[in-house]
């Protein structure tokens, strides 16, 4: 069940948006422009801000979560895919499909620390890790 006010964040892929959506009357409220391919949407640890990652413009979005609006843009994160911080926020990854690779990046500069190659079995290993953690995180 939904609180009056909340809102419900859409990643519309092939259009480079987002909606914001009303769940109670489930109207598109607000339609942002974000970027190429956004494809995975995550809130930062803080809950301040959502992270929109866009695979095919190379960069990520941040988002107020009450309003939609874009707070800031970084640029140079190649094919982000699958994203996440550590849990102490000081790395950022990002799991690069179709360059079968993961970055790892300082979590307060995003500058490239690091950068692996990977497989599927690792990308689905790392996704896997982060969904467990999340879930842990919840149950707490």
């Amino acid at each position: 069940m939904f609180s009056p006010g909340q809102k419900v964040i859409v990643l519309n892929s092939g259009d480079g948006s987002i909606s914001i959506v009303d769940p109670v009357t489930r109207k598109e409220e607000k339609r942002v422009p974000v970027g190429k391919e956004p494809h995975h949407l995550m809130a930062t640890p803080d809950n301040k801000e959502l992270i929109v990652a866009n695979a095919a413009s190379n960069d990520l979005v941040f988002l107020d979560p009450k309003t939609g609006d874009i707070l800031r843009r970084v640029p140079d994160i190649s094919d982000p895919y699958q994203i996440g911080y550590s849990p102490d926020r000081k790395w950022f990854v990002s799991a690069s499909n179709r360059l079968d690779r993961v970055d790892i990046y300082h979590g307060a500069s995003f500058k490239l620390a690091k950068r692996l190659p990977s497989s599927p079995r690792l990308r689905n290993r790392i996704a896997s890790a982060h969904r467990s953690a999340r879930r842990t995180k919840r149950a707490n």
